[in-house]
């Protein structure tokens, strides 16, 4: 009986080492994918601050642009009104020499 306790002990050791071999394993495997998680975490983190710098970059690039269309546009007007205007002025001219 006490030769059957003893190898069901021995069994009993054996079983836990090996399920502390398991845990030992399954912990450096959790660290090892945290340190991955982390590690693209960073990258992640850096891609969107370039991201964002790029999207302020090309905010502004619009924000010129836009600028520069309205301005075209205001010395079209101003042209068109100047060349209106040059018109009457030679037509009251006409008028005057008549």
């Amino acid at each position: 009986m006490n030769a059957h306790l003893v190898d069901q002990s021995r069994c009993i050791d054996d079983t836990n080492k090996r399920l502390d071999s398991l845990h030992n394993d399954l912990l450096a495997r959790i660290d090892d994918t945290n340190k991955r998680i982390d590690d693209t975490n960073k990258r992640m983190d850096f891609l969107r601050a370039e991201l964002v710098g790029r999207i302020d970059e090309t905010n502004r690039a619009i924000a010129r642009l836009y600028e520069v269309i309205v301005r075209r546009e205001e010395h079209q007007d101003l042209a068109l009104r100047l060349r209106r205007l040059e018109q009457e002025v030679e037509e009251l001219k006409k008028r005057l020499a008549a």
